[in-house]
């Protein structure tokens, strides 16, 4: 860990010393200019050898941490308000303390007594606590001579240290302090020894509570592969009849239903005598079907009615998984109303459905359930057989979205111990082959589906048609097409497409011309590569060829582009058309999660007679929605889909536009024959259709798995690698890899994969890691209403809409909600707060180009992540604006800070130049994405950014990302170094990680390099005060540790240490804090801060304001300080590698480490 510098500051220090003195770290009295550091006593012996102890300094080199003797030095203070332990007559003197210590750290209590009592035991305590420290160093000198290993003594230490450190002193110290006296001193606790020695002696401290049992039971069950050694038993876990419930259903079963007549005309009825037997006679069975065939209303209906009509019904209980909520409501509602009930909203009905913000439970026999995968594995974590399940339908496997690949895998692992328990698959498409090999060749049946002939025509047919022409080089006769930027990437894109489509022209070519079906020109056309880049001038040829000489006159058509962009260029286009263009005749309708809720609502409206509609969608319009009248379908061929970029890093995705699969191509060609024959036009040839690959890529094969693997880890199936080994197609090694790397620099996971406390936590919340950590910082420092919404737009979308042809004001209307702040996430917060306290919000969503309906949705996942947090037992209540949890929701800094320890690592340098600001990652120049509100920023009062989303398209973009100042990563990033220079005439450099990295000014004493520069150090009367940032950030870790192994919410009012040193970080991100923007809102209250004044009241009132402390004088930095917040990251070589010099931090010992 790293120190860091500050000028010299009368108030700040009268503070510290406020604070140090309060916690009973009381400074001494300055010593002289020439003293040098105490040396340790003689009889002081440390763990790192059993022999002899090294200094702080070789310590440091080894890549070590210090302990809590280390930091606060031998002749360290003790806190005047632990007042005397008294011995126990039963155990030995040194038993007896460290046993009263130890239960003094496992109830979690924290000692105070009033300040006349402490001072009159001060001296008495210290003299104990010396000859404890003496005796726990001897023991575990012995433990080590004996052969017996560090493990124990250290343990002791870290014992005592943790109940001084991490507990918070409470006002009521004599009655907690008698109630610790009386508890028995802890034996080995059983379920710690099952685990591993290592881990075993990592978490034996922590203190029995509810968390420790469901922690411990998680390591010994991935230790053990608990998924390996699954046990059922049908007669104690499974279904139990419940005759009242065979009688009801098998009365409904022999009247009709009030949709038999519909039921019974869909292509699903004609196989159900089929499925029912497959499903009877074997365990997997594999259904297809085409769109609209019915088998996901019908067949999950199949199997309760077949059950119901035997007289079992109660011992049924079908769970359907669909991938997205909309569709599990849907259906739900669907299926109910078929079988003339309804989905009640007190549950206990024959159907139900459970999703995330929103749940109607069936009851648990004799009902069907639709639920999201996620849903499901949720549920999985207590009932990992599915033990009262008596049917799984897994619906739309073809997607292959990594949540429903990830849980074919498990339920494929969990058949052996279930035999009794059906597993269908039902896919959209005809891929059956696939997922029958995977579970052993089982049977497979497939419903034909009803749609109606589509007529499809490729690329050469349209240039035929149209007479539209490329040119090489040039685009086509409408020009304006921009080359290709990368030569390397266009070289080899052409050599692909001359392999490809060479043999092809040359086939078409060699026919008699009085047979030959395309023309020279069409023929020349085809073969330059122009013909496969985006153009939006044939999108509007072939459109404009299907209204005007294509039959029928009626019907709407339907345009498939890849992205946004696209939709933008064809829309203006046809916009500009002389004959698309009149609105009375051409209704022209984009289609994109972008755009305005209302404008969507458009596209499933039927136009008024004479009025055609022409709609411009992504690949949303292929499976997610259905428009009943559309007749011709215009396919682009591309998809843009989200790739991890493995060349960079996990937190890099790439979005390109890529050829679609050949599935993919066939659900965009049967959206024209839904109501109708239809017709479909392919812009890309018969040879590039051939080319193309059968299914899209797995998701689990190109995205990020680090959801997934701690999927994997709380449901207990042991080590990841090994597990993705089982699946249907397996990740590579690489990104496995990334992932697992980015879950310890979370500290999520620890070197050797097991779960953290921090990582339980993380699993246990329905979001990404990343997210999940800044709502448990959220609630440690008390901001939890603005990261709530911060949390929600980074899980879901943010609610910002972009209608084409006002972009411009869209903008504006951003640019004005994010009121300076240099921050696309407290815009989104801003853009939320505004909304709900707005008396209109319908028309101020509007006016400031907001989508209701997604604000709405963040509004509901607020108060999921809210209920989440308190189930955690992180805060106390469920309101989200209560004021004891939005201490410091005011605090721009804090709350800078706290996203910033979610995001980190993912941290981009601002350089500016003359003409523009030039920003960097760790690998390599990017930039920002034009939507942020800091793209449009002249300049930045600051040079780091954090961001959520890198994507590599022609550039590498950051979408957002949000500017933070250098304490806000030193104290909450990955770890503090000191990185010494190499010549004498350099600064040192302090980091958080190698890309991380600040110039300090003037060269610090070796006390301050060394790592057990400690507290006592801070007040030495030098007018150049060096803040201790190690111990610091050691304080903050124990806190942070402590919370998470008892969770609990901050108490602000009550002294404590952890309050006092929460709030002292409180105050050193806001000294360092990012100024807003000359005219924003905030500049008062950012003015107010930096002079130490509040006008608030209250629980949100500035603890600065409490302490009594004088207004500063703006600007108190020196003109040295304030050189080193400006000043450029030095360059590598500026400073040897301190993974190189000084090891891996997690090689070492580490005091209050919190993983």
């Amino acid at each position: 860990m790293q120190c860091q510098t500050l000028s010299s500051d009368p108030e700040r220090e009268t503070r510290i010393r406020s604070v140090l003195e309060r916690s009973g770290r009381r400074p001494p009295s300055p010593p002289p200019a020439t003293a040098r550091p105490a040396e340790p006593a003689p009889s002081a012996v440390t763990v790192s050898t059993p022999s002899s102890a090294p200094s702080a300094k070789e310590e440091n080199a080894a890549g070590t941490l210090p302990t809590f003797l280390d930091v606060y030095g031998e002749d360290y203070e003790a806190d005047p308000r632990l007042t005397e332990i008294p011995d126990d007559d039963d155990k030995t003197e040194s038993e007896a303390k460290m046993g009263s210590m130890t239960d003094l750290s496992s109830a979690g209590n924290t000692l105070s007594a009033d300040k006349e009592a402490a001072t009159a035991a001060t001296v008495k305590q210290e003299e104990q606590m010396d000859t404890d420290d003496i005796k726990i160093k001897q023991e575990m000198a012995e433990d080590a001579t004996k052969g017996e290993g560090i493990g124990n003594g250290l343990k002791k230490s870290e014992s005592f240290t943790g109940s001084v450190k991490c507990e918070s002193l409470t006002a009521d110290g004599s009655r907690e302090r008698e109630a610790a006296d009386d508890l028995p001193a802890p034996e080995v606790d059983d379920v710690v020894s099952k685990l591993d020695p290592s881990l075993a002696d990592k978490y034996r401290h922590l203190a029995d509570s509810r968390f420790k049992q469901e922690f411990l039971a998680n390591l010994i069950g991935n230790q053990d592969r608990d998924w390996d050694n699954l046990s059922y038993d049908p007669q104690r876990d499974g279904l139990q009849r419940v005759s009242a419930i065979d009688a009801e259903l098998l009365e409904q079963s022999g009247r009709p239903g009030p949709l038999d007549e519909f039921r019974h005309s869909l292509p699903a009825h004609q196989q159900r005598a089929q499925i029912l037997e497959l499903v009877r006679h074997h365990q997997v069975v594999v259904i297809s079907g085409e769109t609209g065939c019915g088998k996901t209303t019908q067949v999950v209906q199949y199997l309760l009615e077949e059950a119901a009509a035997a007289g079992r019904g109660s011992l049924c209980h079908v769970v359907c998984t669909q991938p997205r909520r909309i569709s599990a409501v849907t259906v739900a509602e669907r299926v109910a109303r078929e079988r003339g009930v309804t989905v009640s909203s007190t549950g206990g009905g024959q159907v139900g459905y459970a999703i995330r913000l929103d749940h109607r439970q069936p009851r648990p026999q004799g009902s069907i359930l639709f639920c999201t995968t996620g849903v499901l594995l949720q549920r999985m974590q207590t009932e990992p057989t599915l033990a009262r399940v008596s049917h799984l339908v897994i619906d739309e496997v073809h997607e292959r979205d990594t949540l429903s690949d990830f849980l074919v895998t498990i339920v494929k692992g969990i058949l052996p111990t279930r035999p009794d328990l059906k597993l269908i698959l039902m896919s959209a498409t005809i891929n059956s082959a696939e997922f029958s090999a995977y579970f052993n060749n089982c049977p497979m049946a497939h419903i034909p589906g009803r749609a109606f002939p589509v007529e499809a025509f490729y690329l050469e047919d349209v240039l035929q048609m149209t007479g539209f022409q490329f040119f090489p080089g040039g685009g086509s006769q409408g020009g304006g097409r921009p080359r290709w930027s990368q030569r390397q990437e266009n070289a080899e894109r052409t050599a692909e497409f001359r392999q490809l489509i060479d043999p092809y022209v040359s086939q078409l070519a060699s026919a008699p011309p009085a047979v030959r079906p395309y023309s020279d020109q069409v023929l020349r056309s085809l073969s330059v590569p122009e013909s496969e880049q985006f153009e939006p001038d044939l999108f509007v040829a072939t459109v404009r060829h299907v209204c005007l000489r294509e039959q029928p006159q009626e019907g709407a058509v339907l345009v498939f582009l890849s992205g946004w962009d696209e939709i933008g260029k064809v829309h203006k286009a046809i916009k500009e058309d002389t004959v698309l263009g009149d609105g009375s005749r051409y209704l022209i309708l984009p289609l994109h999660s972008m755009m305005p809720t209302i404008e969507q609502r458009e596209v499933f409206e039927r136009p008024p007679p004479g009025q055609r509609k022409i709609i411009i969608a992504t690949n949303i319009a292929e499976t997610s929605i259905t428009i009943d009248d559309v007749v011709f379908v215009v396919d682009g061929g591309k998809v843009k889909m989200k790739n991890v970029d493995k060349n960079r890093n996990v937190g890099c995705m790439t979005l390109k536009p890529e050829w679609v699969s050949k599935a993919n191509s066939r659900q965009r060609r049967g959206r024209a024959g839904r109501v109708q024959p239809g017709k479909c036009y392919h812009l890309y040839s018969r040879a590039r259709e051939a080319a193309l690959a059968d299914y899209p890529v797995p998701e689990i094969l190109r995205t990020r798995l680090e959801e997934l693997c701690l999927q994997i880890k709380i449901l207990r199936l042991g080590a990841v690698a090994p597990f993705l080994q089982r699946a249907m197609d397996q990740p590579t090694a690489v990104a496995v890899k990334l992932s697992l790397d980015m879950l310890r620099q979370l500290r999520a996971l620890d070197p050797d994969e097991h779960l953290t406390p921090l990582g339980f936590h993380l699993a246990r919340l329905p979001m990404d890691p990343q997210t999940g950590k800044m709502l448990i910082m959220a609630a440690l420092f008390s901001c939890v209403d603005p990261v709530l919404t911060v949390a929600s737009c980074l899980s879901f979308k943010e609610p910002f809409v972009i209608p084409l042809g006002s972009e411009r004001q869209a903008d504006a209307a951003r640019e004005r909600l994010s009121e300076g702040l240099y921050s696309d996430h407290m815009t989104m917060v801003n853009a939320f707060n505004q909304w709900t306290n707005a008396r209109d919000r319908r028309a101020f969503a509007r006016q400031n180009f907001l989508s209701g309906s997604t604000l709405e949705m963040i509004r509901g996942m607020r108060q999921q992540f809210l209920e989440q947090l308190n189930k955690l037992r992180f805060v106390a209540g469920t309101d989200a604006r209560h004021p004891s949890l939005n201490v410091n929701s005011d605090n721009l800094a804090v709350v800078r800070a706290v996203i910033s320890s979610g995001l980190y690592p993912n941290v981009i340098y601002a350089r500016p130049s003359k003409h523009r600001t030039i920003f960097y990652s760790p690998e390599g120049r990017v930039s920002l994405h034009p939507k942020s509100v800091l793209s449009r920023a002249p300049s930045l009062p600051g040079h780091w950014l954090v961001y959520k989303l890198k994507i590599k398209s022609s550039s590498v973009t950051v979408h957002d990302c949000s500017l933070v100042s250098p304490y806000q990563l030193l104290l909450f990033g990955e770890r503090l170094d000191l990185l010494e220079p190499e010549q004498d005439n350099q600064q040192p450099l302090i980091a958080a990680d190698p890309f991380v990295r600040f110039k300090c000014p003037g060269r610090l004493p070796s006390s301050c390099r060394a790592c057990d520069w400690s507290w006592k150090r801070v007040m030495t009367g030098d007018h150049n005060i060096r803040i201790p940032f190690q111990s610091l950030r050691s304080e903050l870790d124990a806190i942070i540790g402590h919370r998470l192994s008892d969770p609990g919410q901050t108490d602000w009012q009550r002294p404590s240490h952890e309050r006092d040193v929460l709030r002292l970080i409180a105050e050193l991100v806001t000294s360092d804090d990012i100024p807003p923007a000359k005219g924003s809102p905030w500049c008062e209250a950012f003015r107010r801060r930096q002079h130490g004044s509040h006008d608030s009241d209250g629980e949100g009132k500035s603890w600065r304001d409490e302490s009594g402390a004088a207004e500063r004088r703006e600007d108190r930095r020196s003109g040295e300080e304030r050189a080193w917040r400006n000043a450029d990251r030095p360059p590598a070589r500026d400073a040897r590698s301190w993974r190189d010099d000084r090891g891996s931090w997690r090689d070492g010992a580490r005091g209050g480490d919190w993983r």
